[in-house]
């Protein structure tokens, strides 16, 4: 029914309150990790066990809670969510490698070729933007998926005290193909802008995994920027640097919507 002249009329929003409330209802009981030993032998129970307190420290140390929220609400307004579970190398406190070995510095950096002050590394665990995480192939279902593509947009300084390379011979701009990554240094006051504006400072890296096949017996792992293959100098071979072989990328849907790999949120049903 059309309003009276002179009169406002009321917009009242409807989503995002049912948003709120379907959040409040996932995240409501807190994740209690838990491992079951894998034999009824008295040292898988003990491992459990430990892998139990593990578990919970990690959750507790990395606020699992508030990743938790996160990466329920890219479900429920994008259809989907993603969360990486990966080993950080410049993560962790720093330890005198030589000292450990009881090396000569000099000695050390001429038989390893590094610095013998290193970080000991941790568990990395991130919330991924549903918009940066891309899969395929096309059609298949998440379980099939034979690769991942993570695009992330980073400083030239992280670039260059993290994988040891002048950033300076880096291109910050990026060819788009059939799909267009949207950069956040894109976002202006008016929106998205149509071109990219090209920030000297940002720079496009992609992280590629694929799984385990003939070809790659170990999967493949391969960090990309301006065309350059980051981390070959730590992985010469670019293979999965995990034991298990797995994309260390995990998948949270929604809501499935047959014939649609890439699911339907509560805010397209909403609408």
């Amino acid at each position: 029914v059309g309003n009276p002249r002179r009169r406002v009329r009321m917009v009242i929003n409807k989503i995002k309150p049912a948003i709120d409330q379907k959040l409040a209802f996932q995240t409501a009981e807190p994740i209690d990790p838990e491992v079951s030993p894998a034999t009824e032998d008295s040292d898988d129970y003990e491992r459990a066990r430990l892998g139990t307190q593990l578990l919970r420290y990690y959750y507790d140390v990395q606020n699992g809670d508030f990743k938790d929220e996160r990466v329920n609400k890219w479900a429920l307004t994008t259809g989907v969510g993603y969360m990486a579970v990966t080993w950080d190398d410049e993560a962790g406190g720093v330890f005198d490698a030589a000292k450990k070995v009881q090396m000569d510095p000099d000695e050390f950096r001429r038989v390893y070729e590094t610095d013998p002050m290193m970080t000991i590394g941790d568990l990395r665990w991130e919330v991924l933007p549903s918009h940066s995480v891309f899969w395929g192939p096309y059609g298949s279902e998440w379980e099939e998926k034979e690769w991942v593509l993570i695009c992330s947009e980073r400083s030239r300084e992280y670039v260059e005290e993290r994988y040891e390379i002048d950033a300076d011979e880096l291109s910050s701009e990026e060819v788009g193909g059939q799909r267009t990554y949207w950069r956040q240094s894109d976002l202006t006051a008016a929106g998205i802008q149509a071109k990219h504006n090209a920030d000297g400072n940002a720079l496009l890296v992609k992280e590629f995994y694929a799984k385990r096949c003939k070809k790659y017996p170990q999967g493949v792992h391969v960090v990309v920027c301006g065309g350059k293959v980051l981390n070959r100098k730590f992985n010469k071979k670019l293979r999965n640097p995990y034991d298990h072989g797995k994309i260390p990328v995990i998948q949270m849907v929604q809501d499935f919507v047959p014939d649609d790999p890439y699911a339907m949120s509560d805010v397209d049903q909403l609408i």
